[in-house]
């Protein structure tokens, strides 16, 4: 399987702001590692004359921006995310994952390739 990637290198700046807020959302397997999500509106400069809103992610391995022409178009993004997360087939799918993760770590004999990836078992196992 080959991948296709466009890596530009950008030189770090800090960035004033006129305002922010920074969420820091620990890592499901191993605490030591975090995300941060970050929502800030950067003051006014020569080259970027109108308001803007930026939406920040960063962990230990990489960071990404996303600009928003107004906050309130980047906070409906965001509330269509988690109205997602809250849809009850969201949730009906993450309890049964629940269920499975909990059979196959009792019985060592539940498999739903529906919701395992049985390719990295294969792998695990070496089969």
């Amino acid at each position: 399987m080959a991948f296709k990637a466009y890596i530009m290198d950008v030189k770090a700046h800090y960035q004033q702001k006129v305002c922010a807020r920074q969420v820091t959302i620990p890592d499901a397997y191993n605490r030591c590692f975090k995300t941060d999500i970050t929502v800030f509106m950067p003051k006014l400069t020569p080259t970027h004359q109108k308001p803007c809103c930026f939406l920040h992610m960063k962990n230990r391995y990489g960071r990404c921006f996303a600009r928003s022409e107004h906050i309130l178009v980047l906070a409906s993004y965001l509330e269509e995310l988690a109205s997602t997360l809250r849809n009850n087939i969201w949730i009906d799918k993450w309890e049964r994952m629940e269920e499975v993760s909990e059979s196959l770590i009792a019985d060592n004999l539940y498999i739903d390739e529906n919701y395992i990836d049985m390719e990295l078992f294969k792998q695990d196992i070496q089969i």
